[in-house]
């Protein structure tokens, strides 16, 4: 059970990371559907006086929100997982 969900959570960082920001928080498209910027964390910082640093345009940095909404991504996927298990018979 420990290492289903270890393994629930790196890959789900992973897409949380590569695909799930940017189409939940991304630059909307034209329709306002799903996002279409910040894939792979490419919005997370910009230059200040020339210096890379964390964008804190909007009060907080987008770190600190990625952080904030992958703890309910990974724990709503752990969740999930969690009573597949309990009900689905392995055959191991």
């Amino acid at each position: 059970v420990l290492m289903k969900n270890l393994v629930n959570v790196c890959v789900g960082t992973l897409g949380w990371w590569i695909f799930g920001w940017a189409f939940a928080y991304g630059n909307p498209a034209e329709n306002g559907f799903i996002g279409t910027g910040g894939f792979v964390g490419s919005e997370f910082n910009t230059y200040n006086s020339g210096s890379l640093g964390p964008d804190l345009s909007e009060g907080q940095s987008i770190q600190l929100a990625w952080f904030f909404q992958w703890a309910f991504c990974t724990a709503g996927a752990t969740i999930v997982s969690g009573g597949v298990a309990e009900r689905v018979k392995s055959p191991t």
